[in-house]
C-alpha cells in the first residue's frame, strides 16, 4: 500500500521570509504551538509556494482539526489557497 507513495509526483520548496512571516501567523492564531517552530514553517514553505497538499504524519502539530482549521483561517486572511493536510493513509485511502 505505500509503495504508492514513492509514485506521487511533489515539488521540493525552500524556505523564505514570507513563509516566516506567515509561520509567526500561525502562532498567533494558536493553530501551532510556539514550541513546533519547524512545524508552522514546513506548512508556511508550502503554502507560500503554492502546494495543494502536505502529507504528514506529525498528528500532534499538523494533522488536526486545530492545526488545520487555523492554518485554514490564516491562508484565507491572507489571500493564499487552500492547503489540503492529510496523512499518508488518508491520501491513499483517497487513491483508492
Amino acid at each position: 500500500m505505500y509503495a504508492k507513495l514513492a509514485e506521487l509526483q511533489y515539488t521540493e520548496v525552500k524556505r523564505s521570509l514570507e513563509a516566516e512571516r506567515l509561520a509567526d501567523l500561525y502562532f498567533k492564531e494558536g493553530g501551532v504551538p510556539l514550541s513546533s517552530k519547524n512545524d508552522a514553517a514546513h506548512i508556511a514553505i508550502a503554502v507560500v509556494n503554492g502546494c495543494d497538499l502536505i502529507v504528514s504524519w506529525n498528528f500532534k502539530h499538523i494533522v488536526n482539526l486545530r492545526a488545520i482549521t487555523s492554518v485554514e483561517s490564516v491562508n484565507i486572511k491572507e489571500g493564499y489557497a487552500t492547503l489540503r493536510i492529510m496523512s499518508p493513509k488518508m491520501l491513499l485511502k483517497n487513491e483508492e
